[in-house]
């Protein structure tokens, strides 16, 4: 999902989104608005309040720069009048790890890295970016039910290939992926790690694609960031 940000961040990308033929969506996974459990928010309303009772002490952490994560928070600020300052890690093992010890509050975590200490008590979980409420935690609303759409994001991981590849050799990689996806046991062994299975393919994949890019630019261009 970073060919939907990288466009945005780097001053001298040397590929565009033209360069590829975006076959099929794999799988994907919102992101986690989480809290450590001694934050006195049980909900995004609670949160804010608690940020504004503290102004210029807190933090939010991300799992990289320039990623969803780190965006999300710097939206995060602008939706909400809040004045987070941005502490990344190099991953989301770091960012859960410190989040889990409290040597930061609250972050955009990826769902994988988070639900088990979710899941444990040892994290709080307030919204998630998914359009529905994710069906790993399923009491957790989504951003769009509190009246947020556009914090609706998603990690995902997708198949393209190079543009112009002849139809005889893209349709069977396609196809083998699709019957890939459809496998029963496939399916189980990727959601039981926090992920759904999209399937989204072809020309809705490909718009999908080009629409997020317009997206992030956006939030991108706001933040100021680019990438050394």
């Amino acid at each position: 999902s970073m060919a939907e940000i990288n466009p945005s961040t780097y001053a001298n990308l040397r590929w565009s989104i033209d360069d590829f033929l975006p076959l099929i969506k794999g799988v994907e996974a919102p992101l986690v608005l989480v809290v450590h459990p001694s934050v006195k928010a049980n909900s995004l309303a609670e949160l804010v309040a608690w940020v504004k009772s503290s102004p210029g002490k807190l933090s939010y952490a991300s799992f990289s720069p320039g990623s969803q994560s780190a965006f999300l928070g710097y939206q995060l600020n602008e939706r909400f009048g809040l004045d987070l300052a941005h502490v990344p890690y190099k991953g989301s093992g770091p960012q859960t790890q410190d989040l889990i010890a409290g040597h930061a509050l609250l972050g955009f975590g990826q769902l994988q890295s988070t639900l088990p200490h979710v899941r444990a008590g040892k994290l709080k979980a307030l919204a998630v970016t998914s359009a529905t409420r994710s069906p790993h935690l399923p009491d957790v609303p989504t951003f769009a039910e509190l009246g947020n759409p556009d914090f609706t994001a998603a990690i995902w991981f997708g198949l393209m290939i190079k543009a112009g590849t002849p139809a005889t050799i893209a349709d069977p990689i396609l196809a083998a992926a699709k019957a890939a996806h459809a496998d029963p046991q496939v399916r189980k062994n990727l959601e039981n790690q926090g992920l759904s299975v999209s399937g989204q393919s072809g020309a809705e994949f490909a718009a999908s694609v080009r629409t997020q890019i317009v997206r992030w630019g956006k939030l991108v261009k706001a933040s100021g960031y680019k990438a050394n």
